[in-house]
């Protein structure tokens, strides 16, 4: 029995410890380092590091761990036949080295970080642990951002110039802008729940930083709007049996909203309607829309692969479009489609269907754990540009898959005992 224990703590360990790696690389260090080989979206060896972490990992807990039935395990395994097939259809058409295949598909190994997690957060004091782990890293790496944002509206300085960029006339930094904007929304569903009181503190701060984080130095308004969105459903769902509380709050928002229209900050935003630049931007999506649209009609089960789009490539034209301004991280699920085709559609839908069904049939559940539906509705209005499957906001999926996994094991639990 001692051994047992020992066992399973060991293996708790092991899995608190790569998850831990895991936030550290995929984040970047928080955004504080400047090694040329761990910086970039896809970069090179921020995600062989990570890849070999998941896999390191998932070897020993098949060795070592209590063999659990995870919901996701079949879809993980279409998915990784899927992979398998783009990488073979890149190889015969556009004759790239192993090297270079293996840069480009890299970043999808990160979903299957799903078993480390959901292996992790089998017991109900472990997904606290992993709640709080993702809010922590998301406070520190808001921090570290809005420094560097005052830092240069003081006196010009930025630790960290690979990833910043200009807008209102101020810096504006992206990175990790996946993770963050996770971390409200799991903040927010936990402070509306009031099931945390001895850890109020985390997500409380949590939610007020990063939000900051994301108005004033990301400034990525599409984000903005299906996050405030999210929360609201969540507030919608949390008080719909309660019409006072609800008015009440209807009547909160409406006023902070009135407030918030009087801000400078609000003003920028609004003076994006309007500008040359914000069209233009548009524009380009609309156009890179149509593009990957055009090219799927000529690949439509495997789509186009992997893609080199370095400005040195053979291929960069292929990906970015004759004067290289499309992306496939722009336009959300049609980039996502270039990539995978009529396979990679059908695993969403598939996937996303058996999540509808687990949230439908424990839908007297859903109070207690706000934080899947918000999840849910956040990654459903970030399809059309900010889709979840891209490579800088990936580290979403494997979280909201383990996230959902519990939440199918405990209303089995739950089921069981009744």
């Amino acid at each position: 029995m001692v051994k047992n224990n020992e066992k399973t703590k060991l293996n708790v360990n092991i899995l608190y410890l790569s998850t831990i790696l895991i936030f550290i690389f995929e984040t970047q260090f928080f955004g504080l380092q400047n090694i040329e080989f761990l910086n970039g979206y896809n970069s090179k060896g921020q995600k062989v590091i990570i890849d070999i972490i998941i896999i390191s990992t998932i070897i020993i807990m098949s060795i070592l761990s209590k063999k659990y039935k995870l919901m996701f395990n079949n879809f993980l395994i279409f998915f990784l036949i899927i992979v398998i097939l783009e990488i073979f259809n890149s190889l015969l058409k556009y004759h790239y080295s192993i090297k270079t295949i293996i840069i480009l598909f890299n970043y999808t190994i990160l979903i299957f970080s799903y078993y480390i997690f959901a292996t992790f957060i089998r017991e109900k004091k472990n997904k606290e642990t992993f709640l709080n782990i993702i809010m922590i890293f998301s406070i520190i790496n808001s921090m570290v951002f809005i420094v560097q944002y005052l830092l240069f509206s003081k006196v010009g300085t930025i630790i960290n110039p690979l990833q910043v960029y200009m807008r209102f006339n101020t810096v504006r930094i992206t990175l990790s802008e996946g993770f963050i904007n996770l971390a409200i929304i799991i903040s927010f569903a936990l402070l509306i729940n009031k099931k945390r009181k001895k850890t109020f503190f985390i997500p409380l701060l949590t939610f007020f930083v990063c939000i900051f984080e994301l108005v004033v130095v990301q400034k990525t308004r599409m984000a903005i709007v299906c996050v405030i969105v999210s929360c609201l459903i969540i507030l919608l769902i949390r008080y719909i049996k309660n019409v006072r509380k609800l008015i009440f709050i209807i009547a909160c928002s409406l006023i902070l909203l009135f407030i918030s229209s009087k801000t400078v900050i609000f003003q920028n935003y609004l003076s994006t309607i309007n500008d040359p630049l914000y069209q233009y931007s548009a524009d380009a999506r609309t156009g890179a829309r149509e593009f990957y649209l055009a090219k799927w009609e000529d690949n439509f089960f495997l789509g186009r692969g992997f893609i080199e789009g370095s400005p040195n490539s053979s291929t960069f034209a292929l990906l970015h479009g004759i004067n290289g301004y499309f992306n496939r991280t722009d336009v959300g699920i049609i980039g996502y489609i270039d990539n995978f085709g009529f396979v990679g559609i059908v695993w969403l839908v598939l996937i996303f269907l058996s999540i509808l069904r687990v949230l439908y049939c424990n839908r007297a559940l859903i109070t207690a754990n706000l934080e899947i539906i918000g999840l849910f509705i956040y990654f459903i209005l970030t399809s059309s540009t900010l889709i979840v499957m891209d490579p800088q906001r990936i580290i979403g999926l494997p979280i909201f898959l383990a996230l959902i996994d519990f939440f199918n094991n405990e209303s089995k639990k739950r089921n069981e005992y009744f």
